[in-house]
């Protein structure tokens, strides 16, 4: 049962992720192409050199990795910093992970989300006006 819960989940995530042409926000498209499709090392996880990644293209942010069942409202308390990136695991896992990630994008009032299937990205930036949410390819 939760193997086809996430088997429907990844199929729909193939259907509606993009790639950096459909990104129109200079902040984005450099989060993108910067971070999420570059590639380090091969021994160290997706994770790992996304972190890596963060870290030297952006290394005014904070990157903080909570347990995925934090609420939204937590999340918003996390947010001290004026430039922060919120990882969570395992966004579509199970249907528990599934809604609160629903849940977190359904409430954004002041966050980027990105969905990379296995992770969430959370970016609170001063600098942004509006909330946006993209399923992305990784």
């Amino acid at each position: 049962m939760q193997k086809t819960f996430r088997i429907r989940q990844y199929i729909k995530y193939i259907i509606h992720a993009e790639n950096e042409f459909s990104l129109h926000s200079p902040f984005l498209f450099k989060f993108y192409t910067n971070v999420i499709k570059r590639k380090n090392d091969k021994k160290s996880s997706k994770k790992e050199q996304l972190i890596y990644n963060i870290n030297k293209t952006f290394p005014d942010f904070q990157v903080i990795n909570p347990c995925i069942q934090t609420n939204y409202q937590q999340i918003e308390e996390i947010t001290q910093n004026d430039k922060t990136i919120i990882i969570l695991d395992d966004i579509h896992a199970n249907k528990a992970n599934h809604n609160v990630w629903e849940n977190i994008v359904a409430c954004n009032r002041k966050f980027i989300t990105i969905d990379l299937f296995h992770l969430g990205i959370l970016i609170y930036n001063t600098d942004i006006f509006f909330p946006q949410n993209f399923i992305l390819r990784f």
